[in-house]
């Protein structure tokens, strides 16, 4: 009877220990991600790369040279995170210095033990827009100026 409650207290714990891994992972994803946008913010692309993955650094470098590009943001909010193993998607609702709020899907991957953004998820970024449009609560011309 003692080796039976040894054994559930074990089996306990390793599904606990299991969860707060889960949970460390979900805070350093979105820490990561809100130093993402505030290095976009600052157009600092030095601390944009370094939380990048090696396929986002390739498309980074495309895009900075246009600095203009990036614009800033108002208020930015990690609204959902969902992490497996070493892969996740993070759902994160933005406002821009313009009043436009879109919600956008980054993909992120886990690199060398560190979070890291991996590609921006058009089709689940597309899915939020086509839901947005559909309730008429922005207007089209806002998600795409």
């Amino acid at each position: 009877m003692k080796k039976k409650r040894y054994i559930l207290l074990l089996l306990m714990g390793l599904m606990l220990g299991g969860c707060s891994v889960q949970q460390e992972d979900e805070i350093q994803v979105t820490d990561m991600v809100e130093d993402f946008y505030k290095s976009i913010n600052y157009h600092d692309f030095k601390d944009t790369e370094v939380l990048c993955s090696e396929n986002m650094k390739q498309s980074l470098k495309k895009l900075k040279d246009d600095a203009a590009f990036f614009t800033q943001y108002k208020r930015f909010a990690v609204t959902d995170v969902e992490v497996s193993n070493d892969r996740g998607t993070v759902t994160v609702e933005s406002t821009d210095v313009f009043g436009n709020t879109v919600t956008n899907v980054w993909d992120v991957i886990k690199e060398k033990n560190s979070w890291k953004i991996n590609n921006f998820n058009l089709t689940k970024t597309a899915e939020f827009e086509d839901n947005t449009l559909k309730n008429d609560s922005v207007k089209k011309d806002t998600l795409y100026n």
